[in-house]
């Protein structure tokens, strides 16, 4: 070495080391504490590490362990500029003797090991090192590379391995590719260097490439640079692509020759198609020319591979060693991967799929070999049906993580169809269907011929026409020596049914029906679960019968439910979307057999009460059973021995702290959707018990958990209990002085907006139901309100709230000590409350969700605009007049414009306000006009908020705002005059609908009340509208009261 520490100092550590390698814990512990110590007092520590771990006649264990804490030390004290440091920093002379050792003794070890840990230092101190404190460190590395000895190029391989996948920087990579690619050309190249070496200039090759790709904005001149050395890399991968897969023995060779030949071959391969398929990513141009030839060398080994079993094809090189060879070991089916994954990158290119894929015919030989991939292994098979949870993990489950050649083997054909459509689906049908006649008695075969014509059903006239006769062949329905093939054979056979279900007419769909309810036999597991499948999707087609759902949901739900309580997770979730499918079909019909199974559910859910995805499900069936009263019963009685649906509910809000915070939220959503069913079916008696029990634990849920989903879940079930006809039951425990806490806590100022979405429902239901405990906290509750309101931001939260103050307006006992509050109660920059809260309500208005949501407040709306509430007078709020919106159309060019820019085109006529009848007046005429779609202009005034653009397509669409399209109202006044008096019954007829309460919000039409209320408006003049509309109204809404005027109500549309 090139310098080094006293010899007692060395002999001192490896006493320190080895002390850390005891078994004895307090040996090692001290050990571990000495050596953080030396850390940071030592400052030669790190070349005390370096002599240590570089000596040969220490035991390897004491070198790897001095490697393993240098490496530790490049992170914590090496420079004070990275993330981890902790110092000291060691002085730049020591930093000189260190990387000198390491280059000099650790990247020429003879031990393999020592080399690669070596090459994780050096990778580590270029990082940071290289090239301000370490000019060199290139020159030095490639000398390395250069040398005619093996360790040496294995080491400097090594450091360019691990530089170039974690320590490489935007500054070092024009240097490294300019310099290193060539480099590392002529180690693949060479003919005397070992294959795994190779491999590894291979492997660094892609990434360099996929680093290029990443980075080619930052160094835009550096994509040229590899293109041009691209060819040469191409060139060199040819011989190894084009040797065969698999290698046969020569005559009179060593036994064992051919299995290494052939996984060194394997390794080759693997390596190159990676690289091929990063080239194709990221500079397909360079490819390009050499793009068909790939595909034939990758297409010969699948076809290959593929004639080799199954199960063979998994084995993987025991002698391989990474450390040596530079590359993870390998099998078959790895090469396979790298293969189907080349195949997929390129065949999709238009360039070379023209002729490759439609011209000569390649589909009709890609298709039966991809059915050879997708093959099941007999030891597969058995271990599916023995254990039909991983059956349903790996195999049922379209959003699994596993991985296989079968799933590989359709991602190919999925690309495929994806990319090209219907001039890919015709062919490959056709293929499918002659492999179908093909393989009739090789059950195995035709599973996979299955499987893969049902990626191309959907939408086919023939489908039940193959389907028939897939269920004439005998080897899906006669008797079989290969029971398991046949098993699968017929499971396919199912999901196919499933995935065609909706091409299907109702008489196939019956027979599909049929076939699928003979295959629920629990003898043979993987059938009966693809049976259910199949079923699910039956009930759900679009031609089904409802003789056909009555024949299906009794042995639907029967076979779920019984299988329940035996699954396992990944199963469970299966079986419970089935189960609840079942529930659905008709619950009327349901009902007498709920009871059966509602002992196993509840065991269920015991079970698993903290698998938040189990109870949500759990909360799904729930709600299906709830949707008859005998399942509603059913949940709130004991069954079987175990406690009831209502007493674990009862239990786990009685212990929120016992359970994750989303499981508690989940039951609180199961709670509220009992109620919600038992209101819905007249059953409040039924729940009466279960509302006791939890009403107080509820609320002192709502009152303590921070939990946003728990709160806002809490809030749904109480206003389920105050609306949901509990009153009496509520009465009897505390009343509804908890729930006006519960609204309190919520419309507090420092609550987070995300606990108080719920409130305004709750608070609407107290309002509606809470009597003398509402009217006593009536001032308060509208203060909070217009606070809260002045403050929220959340889009929902403000609706919530908007619709309490239009409920509180709304009614006539409420109407005027809610206004007089409002308008007396001061707020910021010297506006009322009054002002806030009008300016709020006309904003949401537009973008209100829910058909009840938008009658209620377009109804009280209209009640205020026909008011004429004095205290409103002087009440701006934001919106804009004809002249703003003529002032943004000339900027546009007459185009139609959003109302963001109709604000900017018209800076100080935009949207500075205007009164609140004006914008009342512009609401109440748009749902006139657009009643059948204000939820989709609602969402275009949304869009258009956010962006400055203009689509040109929606000139001819929409009705749009057009530089001199407006006029005034002249020919409206004296028709409105003249028609004002016919309307009188109408008027009569809405007060009486509006006086029978919420009722009414489902049995007017809406259009027909805001038509009436204008007629009214006009006739009356209400704020002087006749002459001040034509300021506030566009050309198209003044053209709707012309013919509202003229030919009544339903005459607005044009």
């Amino acid at each position: 070495m090139s310098a080094t520490t006293p010899a007692p100092a060395v002999a001192g550590l490896v006493n320190v080391l080895r002390g850390a390698l005891q078994a004895d814990a307090a040996m090692r512990s001290a050990a571990e504490h000495e050596l953080a110590h030396l850390r940071t007092t030592v400052p030669e520590f790190g070349l005390l590490l370096v002599q240590v771990a570089l000596t040969g006649d220490q035991p390897f264990e004491v070198r790897q362990l001095a490697l393993l804490t240098l490496k530790a030390y490049t992170r914590t004290n090496w420079s004070s500029k990275t993330e981890h440091f902790e110092g000291p920093e060691p002085p730049l002379n020591i930093k000189q003797q260190i990387w000198t050792a390491i280059m000099d003794h650790g990247l020429t070890d003879a031990n393999a090991r020592v080399r690669v840990s070596s090459a994780y230092v050096v990778a580590k101190i270029a990082h940071v090192s290289w090239p301000d404190e370490w000019p060199d460190f290139l020159p030095s590395l490639l000398a390395r590379l250069q040398a005619p000895h093996l360790p040496a190029q294995h080491g400097a391989l090594c450091v360019l391995r691990d530089l170039v996948r974690d320590d490489l920087t935007d500054q070092h990579l024009p240097e490294i590719v300019r310099v290193i690619l060539p480099h590392l050309l002529g180690v693949y190249t060479s003919a005397t260097m070992p294959l795994g070496m190779k491999n590894r200039a291979m492997a660094i090759f892609r990434d360099l490439v996929e680093l290029l790709y990443n980075a080619k904005e930052a160094h835009p001149d550096l994509p040229s640079v590899v293109a041009d050395m691209l060819p040469a890399w191409l060139d060199a991968m040819a011989p190894v692509l084009q040797a065969p897969a698999i290698v046969a023995r020569p005559a009179g060779s060593d036994p064992a020759w051919d299995e290494r030949a052939t996984y060194a071959t394997f390794r080759a391969k693997v390596h190159a198609y990676r690289a091929v398929q990063t080239v194709a990513a990221a500079f397909f141009a360079a490819l390009k020319p050499h793009a068909r030839a790939i595909v034939d060398f990758a297409w010969r080994d699948v076809t290959a591979l593929a004639a080799v079993p199954v199960d063979e094809l998994d084995v993987v090189d025991e002698n391989d060693d990474s450390d040596e060879g530079g590359a993870d070991p390998v099998s078959g089916e790895t090469l396979v991967y790298a293969c189907i994954d080349v195949l997929q990158r390129v065949l999709v290119k238009p360039s070379v799929s023209a002729a490759a894929l439609f011209q000569d015919g390649f589909l009709g030989t890609l298709l039966p070999v991809l059915v050879e991939l997708m093959r099941v292994p007999e030891e597969k098979a058995t271990a599916w049906r023995e254990d039909v949870n991983e059956y349903i993990a790996q195999e049922l489950d379209e959003d699994a993580f596993g991985y296989s050649l079968r799933v590989a083997a359709q991602d190919l054909a999925t690309a495929i169809i994806d990319k090209y459509d219907q001039r890919a689906i015709d062919p490959m049908r056709q293929v499918c269907v002659m492999m179908l006649q093909k393989f009739q008695t090789d059950a195995v075969r035709l599973e996979a011929a299955v499987a893969l014509l049902g990626q191309v059903m959907a939408g086919w006239d023939q489908a039940a026409h193959v389907i028939e006769s897939l269920m004439a062949v005998p080897a899906v329905t006669g008797t079989t020596d290969n029971i398991e093939a046949q098993e699968f054979l017929r499971a396919r056979v199912l999901r196919l049914m499933g995935q065609a279900a909706d091409e299907l007419p109702a008489a196939a769909i019956d027979a599909c029906a049929r076939f699928a309810l003979q295959s629920l036999d629990a003898t043979r597991p993987v059938m009966l679960v693809n049976a259910m499948h199949a079923l699910v999707a039956i009930v759900n087609a679009t031609h089904t019968t409802a003789a056909v759902k009555d024949l299906v949901q009794h042995p639907l739900m029967h076979a779920a439910g019984t299988l329940v309580e035996t699954a396992r997770a990944d199963s469970l979730v299966f079986l419970l979307e089935t189960f609840v499918a079942a529930l659905r079909i008709r619950p009327d019909a349901a009902a007498p057999h709920v009871p059966d199974h509602m002992a196993r559910i509840v065991r269920v859910w015991q079970r698993s009460v903290d698998d938040p995805v189990v109870t949500a499900l759990v909360v799904e069936v729930v709600d299906a059973m709830a949707a008859s009263p005998a399942g509603l019963a059913a949940l709130v009685a004991p069954a079987g021995g175990a406690p009831s649906t209502a007493r674990l509910l009862e239990d786990m809000l009685a212990a929120p702290d016992a359970h994750e915070p989303g499981v508690v939220a989940a039951a609180v959503d199961m709670l509220a959707a009992i109620l919600h069913r038992a209101r819905a079916a007249n059953a409040q008696a039924v729940v009466a018990p279960l509302v006791a029990a939890t009403y107080a634990p509820l609320v002192a849920l709502a009152l303590r958990t921070d939990d946003a989903t728990t709160v806002v879940a809490a809030q749904a079930a109480l206003q389920a209990m105050v609306g949901g006809g509990h009153a009496l039951v509520l009465a009897s425990t505390a009343g509804l002085a908890p729930v006006v806490q519960v609204a309190a806590r919520m419309m507090r100022g420092d609550t987070p907006e995300a606990r108080a979405i719920g409130v305004g429902t709750l608070v609407r239901a107290l309002v509606a139901h809470g009597g003398n405990d509402v009217v006593a906290v009536l001032t308060d509750l509208v203060r909070a309100v217009a606070a809260r309101l002045a403050t929220a931001q959340t889009p929902s939260l403000v609706q919530g709230l908007v619709l309490v103050i239009a409920q509180l307006m709304h009614d006539a006992t409420t109407y005027e000590p809610t206004v007089a509050l409002l308008a007396a109660t001061p707020a910021a920059n010297g506006a009322r409350a009054l002002d806030v809260v009008l300016a709020k309500w006309t904003d949401a208005h537009e973008v209100l969700e829910g058909h009840r949501d938008i009658v209620l407040s377009a109804h009280v709306l209209a009640e205020l605009f026909a008011r004429q509430d004095p205290r409103m007078a002087n009440v701006v709020v934001p919106g804009r007049t004809v002249a703003a919106e003529v002032a943004a159309a000339n900027a546009a060019g007459g185009r139609r414009v959003t109302r963001s820019a109709a604000a900017k085109a018209n800076a100080g006529v935009g949207e500075t306000g205007i009164p609140v009848f004006a914008r009342i007046l512009q609401l109440l005429v748009s749902e006139l006009v657009q009643a059948d779609s204000r939820l989709m202009a609602a969402e275009d005034e949304l869009d258009g908020e956010d962006s400055e653009e203009w689509d040109e397509d929606d000139d001819e669409d929409e009705d749009g705002v057009n530089a001199g399209q407006f006029a005034y109202l002249s020919d409206v006044l004296d028709a409105a005059e003249e028609g004002g008096d016919r309307n009188d019954e109408a008027d009569d007829d809405v007060d009486e609908m509006i006086e029978t309460g919420s009722a009414w919000t489902q049995t007017v039409r809406l259009e027909d009340y805001l038509g009436t209320t204008l007629l009214h408006a006009l006739s009356q003049n209400v704020w002087e509208v006749q002459a001040r509309a034509p300021q506030y109204l566009r050309q198209d809404q003044l053209d709707a009261l012309t013919r509202l005027a003229q030919q009544g109500p339903k005459a607005t549309a044009a």
